[in-house]
């Protein structure tokens, strides 16, 4: 019996349960969590609801099939890490191309907030009179306040790029490369 496509395009085509049915059924393979949470992200109408960053991202069709991804997955060093597409990639297709598996830190020091800082520069919120910049660095927060918006972006810029210069001995080239992209887009972008 042919199994339900999931969110209408990937393939549950493993040779085994992904999904025991045993006295631990919460218990799912780990290859198939990573691999639904990614189809879910871009084609769940009630996740892109919740996050529409994510509307327009595709799952390259080469993904589709689960077991192409867990091949993929098995040769990755993904434990502990997280699926990213942005750094190397170009933040809208998940592929074999564009996605590697990166830790919590360097994952979420690229994300913009833009709903909570409205139409200042990225790091940069109104506090008061001044402007407050904020930059999360791996469990600590870094936050000081300025009196102009130029003060708070450069101050935010500057601190951004030595947080993530200051590991790049974690990184390989392919990552450090990506990382030094994304930081000459948000030097770009922040111009005021």
């Amino acid at each position: 019996m042919p199994r339900k496509l999931v969110y209408g395009v990937g393939i549950n085509d493993a040779d085994y349960p992904v999904r025991p049915r045993a006295a631990c059924d919460h218990v799912v393979c780990p290859y198939y969590a990573k691999w639904h949470a990614m189809l879910k992200r871009c084609y769940c109408p009630k996740s892109l609801m919740e996050y529409p960053t994510y509307i327009g991202c595709a799952v390259d069709a080469r993904w589709h099939s689960f077991m192409a991804f867990r091949k993929w997955m098995s040769e990755q060093d993904w434990e502990g890490m997280q699926l990213d597409k942005d750094i190397i990639g170009n933040g809208r297709v998940y592929s074999p191309e564009t996605c590697r598996f990166v830790p919590r830190w360097l994952n979420n020091i690229f994300l913009d907030h833009k709903a909570s800082r409205g139409q200042l520069p990225q790091g940069v919120s109104q506090r008061g009179s001044g402007y407050q910049m904020r930059l999360g660095r791996g469990g600590e927060r870094l936050i000081k306040t300025f009196q102009t918006v130029e003060e708070a972006t450069n101050a935010y810029i500057t601190a951004k790029m030595y947080y993530v210069r200051s590991k790049y001995h974690l990184l390989d080239l392919e990552l450090i490369r990506g990382c030094e992209r994304k930081l000459a887009e948000l030097l770009e972008h922040s111009k005021i």
